[in-house]
């Protein structure tokens, strides 16, 4: 948001100007709200990136012992027990559609219970539903009563690590892509920074130039301007590179008189960012850019100067050795170039014309 022009002419100059000042101030007050809010989450997205990290780690080892362990009570690998269950429901599947009827009195058997237990108070009751004996290996899947419920037996160990395998590759699924919006959002500060950095010194370029073209002999009345009892006022000239009146003229209309000087830089693509980085500069600072005119004018003997007080020392939008990457001479590009050269011979094929038509006319 750019300040309003009012003319010192208009007698509501001063109510004007503070109005204007005010509405500055609510907008400034609210971008530096968001800009606050924008921080906050992002401080707290990387916080809770290091925390799902440190749980995945944490998960991997516990992984890594569970698998250590069933290798040690088992004597049989992780991968090899899925393996062996993988092939034993191929094995399943393919003798299923070769031999349906032994497959549905197969299933008649499982669904019998094997072993039937009922206690009371008095004594304890075993039976079984065949003469065998039971072997601890085949009872995955078997059925056993316990005073009249039906319980069924599962190879438990292997169940649940297949569980924190999934829930192992899930989270680090959900890591690589927390990771990545984490790249993307890394990769947009950056690229905004380097936006802001880049439209910053070529402020102080267009300040500079500015505030070095003034008229020095250029002179305006400050002071009070209530009469007194005698009819007079406290009035004085002074040159005009002295008062705010010069730093605030050059800063009107600052990010379009920019543009306009770099567009043999700047693509026609990036210029609307460039210019909202341009007012958002503009509009958080003006301010304090004012008072660094005023204050530094003197002292600021080149752009480069002008640009290390405003935009490393003073807001830190560039650091020194974007600085001194952006004040190296750049060879303008190509597209440029052929664009000046086409204007040129458009030009020398008018002048040409002209000079044609004048002699006919002779």
């Amino acid at each position: 948001m750019q300040r309003r022009s009012v003319p010192r002419t208009d007698p509501r100059y001063n109510q004007l100007r503070s109005k204007n000042n005010d509405s500055v101030k609510k907008s400034r007050e609210k971008s530096r709200r968001e800009r606050d809010e924008t921080m906050e989450s992002i401080n707290q997205l990387e916080e809770e990136n290091q925390e799902l990290s440190e749980r995945i780690r944490i998960l991997k080892q516990e992984y890594e012992q569970l698998q250590d362990l069933f290798k040690q009570h088992t004597g049989i690998s992780i991968n090899e027990a899925l393996s062996s269950q993988i092939n034993s429901t191929s094995n399943s599947t393919l003798t299923s559609s070769i031999q349906p009827k032994p497959i549905e009195e197969s299933k008649q058997n499982t669904s019998k219970p094997i072993l039937k237990i009922n206690t009371d108070e008095d004594k304890t009751n075993v039976t079984t539903s065949s003469d065998t004996q039971l072997d601890p290996n085949s009872l995955d899947g078997a059925i056993v009563i316990i005073n009249g419920v039906q319980y069924k037996i599962m190879n438990s160990s292997v169940y649940i690590l297949c569980i924190l395998f999934f829930i192992f590759i899930q989270l680090v699924k959900n890591q690589e892509t927390s990771s990545a919006d984490n790249n993307n959002n890394n990769n947009n500060r950056r690229k905004k920074q380097d936006f802001y950095c880049s439209a910053c010194k070529s402020m102080s370029e267009t300040i500079f130039r500015d505030m070095n073209n003034a008229d020095p002999n250029e002179r305006v009345q400050v002071g009070s301007y209530r009469v007194d009892g005698h009819g007079h006022q406290k009035l004085k000239d002074v040159p005009i590179i002295e008062t705010r009146y010069h730093p605030e003229n050059v800063l009107e209309n600052l990010c379009s008189k920019f543009i306009n000087d770099a567009r043999e830089v700047i693509p026609g693509s990036l210029k609307n960012i460039y210019e909202h980085a341009c007012d958002d500069i503009l509009e958080e600072h003006h301010d304090s850019l004012i008072d660094l005119l005023v204050t530094q004018n003197k002292n600021a003997q080149t752009s480069r100067q002008l640009a290390e007080l405003f935009c490393v020392e003073l807001n830190q939008y560039c650091k020194a050795d974007q600085l001194d990457e952006l004040f190296k001479p750049t060879p303008t590009p190509p597209s440029i170039v052929e664009e000046k050269q086409n204007e040129q011979n458009t030009e020398e094929e008018e002048k040409e014309k002209a000079k044609e038509e004048d002699k006919n006319e002779l």
